[in-house]
């Protein structure tokens, strides 16, 4: 019987180095949705060797890292299982509980040796496995890191730490552009402080009637549902008010032909 490792890599392994023009990658990306969809159900499956999956996990990782370096993703297809795939590594690390410092030492080294500096790990889903000495060993490192690595790592440590004013500070460090204040509004709902959540996408939503405006928008009415669906009606009235077509974003039962 084939192992795992046997099944699942040659998804994401190529026969070439040549560059990938927007048409091969595209194929390449559908191919790796294969492994990945195998990598799915291994996750869960608690009769699965969890360091293994991990492992595997972890090289197709790196693997899809190295192919997107070398190729032309203009349709975000090799994006999407690069994302997926960083989601399922800290998926599977929960399970498998690897060294805490030696997940420290690769997740540091993701950032700094990768081929292309686009694709972040978040402390917060490594948090549990980190332990103590693995998130000081990543808070160390975030303080020499370059600032765009940096800011990205505090504002995610703001949110670890539950510590709400390090979330505004570094949320709406960029001259408080609405795209941000949906940035911060999800931070907050993320550890429970919904009123204030609630506040910054109201204030996002209100600031204007562009796509970001728009998007925050889209948020505040789903964070009503969620959290406020007594208010949600009215929400989604003042948002609909602004930009009519989202009601088929966000009902699109209603437009379901019986």
């Amino acid at each position: 019987m084939s192992s795992l490792a046997d099944i699942v890599l040659p998804s994401f392994r190529s026969r070439t180095r040549s560059f990938l023009d927007e048409d091969r990658a595209a194929r390449r990306a559908l191919k790796m949705q294969d492994g990945i969809c195998v990598l799915d159900f291994a996750v869960e499956d608690s009769s699965e060797d969890s360091a293994e999956v991990f492992s595997i996990v972890q090289e197709a990782l790196e693997i899809a890292v190295g192919v997107i370096a070398n190729a032309d993703d203009s349709l975000g297809m090799l994006s999407e299982v690069v994302e997926e795939l960083i989601e399922l590594h800290a998926k599977s690390a929960q399970r498998a509980k690897p060294d805490p410092l030696v997940l420290a030492e690769w997740f540091i080294a993701f950032h700094e040796t990768t081929e292309v500096d686009y694709f972040e790990l978040d402390p917060v889903a490594y948090s549990k496995v980190l332990g103590e000495d693995g998130l000081a060993r990543v808070r160390a490192w975030v303080e020499s890191a370059d600032a765009f690595r940096r800011k990205y790592m505090e504002k995610r440590f703001a949110v670890l730490d539950q510590n709400v004013e390090a979330i505004v500070r570094t949320h709406l460090a960029e001259d408080g552009y609405v795209v941000f204040f949906e940035e911060l509004a999800r931070a907050l709902e993320e550890i429970g402080e919904y009123d204030a959540a609630w506040e910054y996408a109201k204030r996002g939503t209100e600031s204007g009637s562009d796509w970001q405006a728009r998007s925050c928008g889209q948020y505040w009415v789903d964070l009503a549902r969620k959290w406020y669906p007594e208010r949600e009606e009215d929400v989604a009235k003042q948002v609909l008010s602004t930009w009519p077509f989202l009601e088929a974003v966000l009902y699109p039962e209603r437009f379901l032909e019986l």
